[in-house]
């Protein structure tokens, strides 16, 4: 007769290897539950920018569409160089490109301004401006955020869908109507030239 209980570990050790194995599986279970806690996230933003559910009809392919629009942006009455390298060329969906930095193109329908200043790491909605390099520029006692589309005041902000020939202003600041006014005039009009 063979004696098997050398091969089997018993009593206390068997306890301990058996609650080794089992924090072992744990971990490896809640590794595996992270994992796909972050895919899913990632997959559902991605998801609910294409399909536009936070607003919008969704962001159409690349391609789809390809019209342009004015953009001048002041913060505390300086104006934004948006002709610099690092705003150029962000996105597929919308850009400025050229080294234009007055200009958006529109390579895709449903696309935003905040899908804009999103590619360019820049935080854009009704209460603030923030540039990529953390500076803010937010709603206080004093000083506003004011979006004009075409010369008309509008509340739309990051969710505002480009539109060809738009002349869009963003303004932060405590400007009076007349200053907003001196603001608009800068706001070229390239989008309705020739061949745009």
């Amino acid at each position: 007769m063979v004696n098997n209980t050398m091969a089997r570990p018993t009593g206390k050790k068997r306890r301990k290897a058996s609650g080794r194995h089992r924090v072992s599986n744990l971990l490896v279970n809640a590794g595996l539950v992270l994992l796909l806690v972050v895919l899913v996230l990632a997959l559902g933003g991605a998801l609910a920018r294409i399909f536009g559910l936070w607003g919008g009809g969704g962001l159409g392919a690349p391609g789809s569409v390809h019209t342009h629009q004015d953009l001048k942006v002041y913060l505390l009455g300086k104006p934004v160089d948006f002709s610099q390298p690092k705003y150029q060329l962000r996105s597929d969906y919308i850009h400025m490109e050229a080294g234009n930095g007055d200009m958006i193109h529109t390579h895709a329908t449903g696309a935003t301004l905040g899908l804009f200043f999103e590619s360019m790491g820049i935080t854009f909605n009704d209460q603030c401006f923030i540039l990529e390099i953390g500076e803010r520029y937010c709603n206080d006692g004093q000083n506003t955020l004011k979006m004009l589309v075409n010369g008309t005041q509008s509340a739309r902000f990051h969710q505002h869908e480009t539109r060809q020939g738009d002349r869009i202003l963003v303004s932060y600041g405590p400007e009076t109507p007349d200053q907003l006014d001196s603001q608009l005039a800068t706001v070229t009009n390239f989008a309705a030239g020739p061949g745009q």
